[in-house]
């Protein structure tokens, strides 16, 4: 019999790399989301079909713009969460990393559901607040208490 390791919600760092995170997590997500944002294909689609029968050619550009928005909304949707000796990195669906240096983050605490600040999140639950000087970054880790030690220890 093999067994296999347990499974958990972060990812091990790997020992044979040097420059790597101190904790890494995916961000939580919610089907909820990903459900409003098929209302939301479906509403552009209808009102699409809509204003062709209406108005004609302006529907060619209403669908310019659902087949634009709809990629990029998921395009800046957090992918994981990462927490490195000098910032935490919220790296998205399309790579681009937004970062937060440590020396900024006043408080690191669970976030309430309608907290004032830049949301980063795809997930009702899990909500995390890195309190700042201006607005705060509210974010969903998948491990919101290992997220929160991690930053604390540093």
């Amino acid at each position: 019999d093999t067994q296999l390791p347990p499974t958990t919600t972060y990812e091990e760092p790997n020992p044979l790399l040097k420059n790597q995170p101190v904790f890494s997590c995916p961000s939580k997500r919610d089907p909820f989301i990903y459900i409003l944002l098929i209302v939301l294909f479906l509403f552009l689609l209808g009102l699409t079909i809509w204003i062709w029968i209406v108005a004609g050619w302006t529907a060619g550009i209403i669908i310019l713009v659902e087949l634009l928005v709809v990629p990029f909304i998921i395009l800046i949707l957090p992918k994981r969460l990462e927490v490195w000796p000098s910032s935490v990195k919220v790296v998205l669906m399309c790579g681009y990393k937004y970062s937060v240096q440590m020396n900024a983050i006043l408080n690191v605490e669970y976030a309430g559901l309608c907290e004032v600040g830049i949301k980063c999140g795809s997930s009702v639950t899990n909500r995390v607040a890195l309190r700042r000087g201006g607005f705060d970054l509210i974010i969903t880790p998948a491990d919101p208490e290992g997220f929160m030690r991690a930053i604390k220890q540093i």
